[in-house]
């Protein structure tokens, strides 16, 4: 696990950086961990529209909104990770969310 997480942040990695692990934090200083394939706009997007359309089955993230009524701080949302690998992908991100 730490071989996995030992790398440190790619940088210039900007909205259209595909392949990630990214963060949303949320008011409440819960932070929300995804990952994707997608560019990281898009997934935001994603994430805005399921809460704008209150599709709460949608994700955690809008589940979370939703039901806790809490907003989500979109302009601190960033890339954790930049990862090729889907499987690796999917261990970072969980690790992230027990760390």
């Amino acid at each position: 696990l730490r071989s996995v997480l030992s790398k440190v942040k790619p940088k210039n990695l900007d909205q259209a950086t595909k392949n990630i692990v990214y963060k949303i934090p949320c008011e409440c200083n819960k932070t929300y961990f995804g990952q994707t394939s997608r560019p990281f706009k898009k997934r935001l997007q994603e994430h805005k529209y399921s809460i704008n359309k209150q599709l709460e089955t949608y994700s955690k993230l809008s589940e979370h909104a939703l039901n806790e009524e809490h907003r989500f701080r979109w302009a601190e949302a960033s890339i954790v990770f930049k990862e090729e690998n889907w499987k690796t992908r999917i261990i970072k991100e969980a690790a992230c969310m027990i760390v």
